[in-house]
């Protein structure tokens, strides 16, 4: 049974617009798995920290992601990663994809993050060929993952999404297809969905995916409209 953990955030401080429907994305998430999911662990606002995303000295990626087979993280986003909230100590508010290497711990169980967020797979229009920059950005976060789903663009902060995703691979389909319905069920055609995928995981499902991607295969980048 694929194992889960999510962590959402809706209440940022003063430094960032408040969000209303990332908790709702994750409930949602975990909902439509139901006995297809073990939830490992569910975190929201002031229970959140980029440390959890994060290896290293400080990094608590041990203890919290690598111990899941899929993550799914609901907030805010930039080009840089995931958004958290204030800074405090230990924490600089960012899982920044410099301080990130996912899949590479002792045991771990990671192959798919989902970032619910805006911007966090961004490609510039003058990149070439397109995507290359975010494949130049992300690829050290590749320490055994399979993919990192997200958008290339901005996301509307929308309740439906994470659901969908649930019940699309709930019913078998593969994660990049499931991630791809859901955005564009969820979305207009004026944003765009992101994934960034090992050689061979194109039709991987929650079922038929075992260890982690090894560490020769390219990384593809796939970008289209919701």
């Amino acid at each position: 049974m694929v194992k889960i953990g999510t962590e959402w955030i809706q209440v940022y401080g003063p430094w960032m617009v408040m969000l209303t429907h990332a908790k709702a994305q994750t409930e949602g998430f975990v909902s439509a798995l139901g006995s297809a999911a073990q939830v490992g662990f569910q975190r929201g606002n002031s229970q959140t920290a980029d440390s959890h995303f994060e290896e290293g000295t400080s990094g608590l990626d041990t203890a919290y992601i690598e111990g899941v087979d899929m993550v799914y993280f609901a907030g805010h986003g930039s080009s840089t990663g995931p958004m958290f909230r204030t800074p405090s100590t230990g924490d600089d508010g960012a899982a920044l994809t410099t301080e990130i290497r996912w899949g590479n711990a002792p045991n771990s169980k990671l192959k798919w993050v989902v970032l619910d967020c805006c911007s966090a797979l961004l490609s510039v229009s003058t990149a070439s060929p397109p995507g290359s920059d975010t494949l130049t950005r992300w690829a050290g976060a590749f320490g055994g993952i399979h993919q990192i789903l997200g958008f290339q663009t901005a996301c509307t902060d929308e309740d439906t999404r994470g659901e969908a995703f649930g019940e699309y691979l709930a019913s078998g389909d593969s994660v990049r297809s499931a991630w791809r319905k859901a955005c564009q069920e969820s979305e207009d055609s004026t944003r765009k969905y992101a994934i960034l995928r090992k050689e061979g995981a194109y039709y991987q499902t929650l079922s038929n995916t075992t260890g982690p991607a090894a560490a020769s295969a390219p990384i593809n980048y796939e970008s289209g409209k919701c």
